[in-house]
């Protein structure tokens, strides 16, 4: 389940690490790009709610996108790669 912080963040719910609240996040609230990804941040003192589950399935959703675009570029890299074909070295 995902949750989003009261400054806008969306993640997973809050770990204790080294007297911290930790989240895991898959978009910041400050981002200068707006891009989803995946990192840690300490939210102590922030609070969080759940987000609906259309919210939640728009983030899967875009995960996913980028997830299939990742495969997609390794393929096209894949086929650009020079091959040896046909060399008698």
């Amino acid at each position: 389940m995902l949750f989003e912080f009261e400054c806008g963040c969306v993640g997973f719910g809050k770990t204790v690490e080294d007297d911290c609240e930790v989240s895991m996040l898959v978009y910041a609230c400050d981002s200068d790009d707006g891009n989803y990804g995946f990192l840690k941040r300490d939210m102590t003192g922030k609070t969080f709610e759940p987000l609906t589950f259309e919210k939640e399935k728009k983030v899967f959703s875009r995960i996913s996108s980028l997830i299939k675009f990742g495969y997609d570029l390794i393929a096209a890299q894949a086929l650009l790669r020079p091959r040896n074909i046909g060399r008698f070295d």
